[in-house]
């Protein structure tokens, strides 16, 4: 989904597919003399919202000399793949980052994105933190659970000095993604856990890497255990995560699936 404004102004999309599959976008509401100042938010869950982006973006260069875009896109596709990790591979993060600067945006703002490359490709880029989302919701006592690795600094940032952190380990197969056994650090008995824990990570896909973690934790932790995502795709929903999680917490929810009461969501007028 493509949302526009000149400045607050809301201009209005008309979009069409033709018969060969091509996508067509008119910015009918344009007003001239308006404002040179562009807004664009962008949820792009499929191949045809980027394509829309782009189009869009092209239109206003047409209809403007020199506009000053900013772009607003909390999920930045294909951030998952910021490597090559076999031979044949695509960069999908680096084709990503080439589409997205030929648009000549001004400002591009993501939320807590995947991959700290997208930082260094991106043209005039900004991440905003998980912690600016989670960091308020924290409770007293809670201890702060990065999945793996990768979400290390994302949970110490949103743990702040308030709450300790301690950072699980999965086994993936590199060959099919296949997860294979989750690991706690042997300190983990030490630590206090009667304020409950909170997993803190950036996406939620099919949930197997939270079901996998919350089942270890749920025999550890003597309180509440919960679960929070900046981007939640939920693709398998949610019971199976609710069997073992208290309450779901997301920024970004990128399912249409009615919420179950304990799934909140924290951030619904990007």
């Amino acid at each position: 989904m493509i949302r526009v404004f000149q400045w607050s102004t809301p201009v209005e999309i008309d979009t069409m597919t033709f018969a060969g599959g091509e996508r067509h976008v008119r910015l009918s509401g344009y007003q001239k003399g308006v404002s040179k100042n562009w807004v664009i938010k962008a949820a792009i869950h499929k191949s045809d919202d980027l394509i829309d982006l782009l189009l869009v973006a092209d239109a206003i260069h047409r209809l403007e000399e020199r506009p000053t875009i900013h772009l607003f896109c909390p999920y930045i596709p294909f951030a998952r793949q910021d490597r090559v990790c076999f031979p044949g591979e695509a960069m999908s993060l680096a084709v990503m980052a080439r589409l997205l600067n030929s648009a000549s945006f001004n400002y591009v703002e993501a939320w807590d994105v995947h991959s700290p490359v997208a930082q260094t490709l991106i043209t005039n880029f900004k991440s905003v933190p998980a912690a600016q989302f989670v960091g308020g919701e924290l409770r007293p006592g809670e201890v702060v659970v990065a999945p793996d690795k990768g979400a290390v600094l994302r949970a110490g940032e949103a743990a702040g000095d308030t709450h300790p952190v301690i950072v699980a380990e999965k086994n993936r197969n590199p060959d099919n993604g296949g997860l294979s056994g989750f690991h706690l650090p042997t300190d983990f008995e030490k630590l206090d856990t009667s304020g409950g824990a909170i997993v803190v990570d950036d996406i939620c896909d099919g949930g197997r890497t939270f079901v996998g973690i919350g089942e270890m934790l749920r025999e550890r932790v003597a309180g509440p255990l919960r679960l929070y995502v900046t981007h939640g795709i939920f693709s398998h929903g949610f019971n199976d995560l609710l069997d073992i999680y208290d309450e779901i917490l997301v920024a970004n929810l990128m399912t249409d699936a009615p919420l179950p009461t304990q799934v909140r969501h924290l951030q619904n007028t990007w």
